[in-house]
Formats: C-alpha cells, structure tokens, sequence
C-alpha cells in the first residue's frame, strides 16, 4: 500500500505535494526545486516528502505526522485506507489557504460550438469594416462577380442593418472588446491565477475571452465543475 501510494503521488499530483511544503511546511516556493518534490515514505503515521533545498543544494526531507496535519474535513488515518481521503482532504486546504484551487488547469479549451465561431467571423467583419467600410460593401455591389446570386436572397432588412453595422463597426467593435476586457479581468485572469494556469494556455484563454466574450467563461464551467 505504502509503494502504491507513493507511486500514485509522485506520478499524478506533484501540485499537491508542493502545496504540502508550502502550507504543512512553511516553505516557500523559492526554498526548493520545485521538480525535486517526492514522497519518499508513507506510513500508518505519517508521510514524509523528500526535496532539493536551492538554498543549499542539498537533498532535504519534511515528515507532516497525520495527526498535525489539520484540514477541514478532520479526517482521521487509522490504517492505509484512510490515507487517500486524508490526502485529498490536505490538499484542498494547502490549495485553499493560499488563495488557489487544488485542481489545476493545464491546456486552454478551444471552440466547438456554432455560436463560437460565429463571434471569431462577426470580430472580423467588424474589423474589416473598421479597415475599410467599402471593403465589405464591394462585395454586394450591383457590379459585383457575385452580387447577382446573393442580393435576391438579402431581405432589405437585413441589407439595411447590414449597412448600419458597416457604418458604425468602429463604436461596435469598441463596445463589445471593452467588455470583453472588463470580462477577462474580472473573471479569465482570477481564474487564470486560482486555476494556476501555464503561461501559453492563459494567453490563449484571454486571446479566446477577447474574441468570444462569455463563450469562454461557459467553457471554463466544464473544466472547474
């Protein structure tokens, strides 16, 4: 049981084994090579996380006795089949304690859904129109190439809006990505920071928000939950 659980911890969860250093053992992130973190025993007792110190270079180890060990949920150990819930239950107060989820989001979630891409085509269309509002208006024009097959199947409604869009995509598109904005830093980057997220996937998260608006916080609901 005890390899079994060694195993499964340094294979699986090294978040939490740092987290164990930093709340259980008042270390901080810059006291030890973070790629160092093991457990090196498990016991009926206590678990003991092995460590390179950068202040010294030197292999050091932390033994958090399970009865020191406050959380929560107050699980007590009392044989091996305790100790899973027991590390869970640790995890998520390290996690917590300092201000972080005990999941982590590594990989940014991409578009899937019609609506999705349908934000990327009209942030385009309105960029375009900023450019130039004559770029997009060419292309209905009575001369043409294609305009003959498109305009019967353009109700005037539409070709109207159309045109107010056109007109005013620059106040459009000013609105919309300032909310956008206000929405990633109100809601994408303290998720970025409680989900600690890697530099890459965080760009890629608030270039996606920037683009789809709350898309991307629906997305982030089926990672977290």
């Amino acid at each position: 049981m005890s390899d079994r659980i060694r195993g499964h911890m340094n294979a699986d969860h090294q978040l939490a084994l740092k987290d164990y250093l930093v709340v259980y053992g008042n270390l901080s992130l810059s006291e030890f090579d973070e790629s160092s973190v093991l457990i090196t025993d498990v016991t009926e007792k206590s678990i003991t996380i092995g460590y390179v110190s950068t202040k010294t270079s030197n292999p050091e180890s932390f033994t958090i006795n399970w009865d020191d060990a406050s959380e929560k949920e107050n699980v007590t150990v009392s044989g091996f089949g305790d100790i899973k819930n027991k590390l869970i239950a640790m995890a998520n107060f390290a996690a917590e304690k300092q201000g972080y989820s005990s999941k982590q989001i590594k990989k940014a979630l991409g578009p899937s859904k019609f609506g999705e891409y349908v934000m990327y085509a009209a942030f385009l269309y309105l960029l375009a129109n900023v450019y130039d509002k004559n770029l997009v208006r060419s292309v209905f024009a009575k001369d043409a190439l294609f305009s003959g097959y498109i305009a019967p199947y353009v109700p005037a409604l539409v070709a109207k809006v159309s045109g107010l869009i056109q007109d005013h995509a620059g106040l459009i598109l000013s609105i919309t990505e300032s909310i956008h904005i206000l929405e990633i830093l109100l809601v994408t980057v303290p998720n970025i920071k409680k989900y600690r997220v890697p530099l890459v996937p965080s760009l890629q998260w608030i270039f996606m928000h920037f683009i789809e608006g709350f898309f991307v916080i629906k997305r982030w609901k089926t990672l977290t939950n």
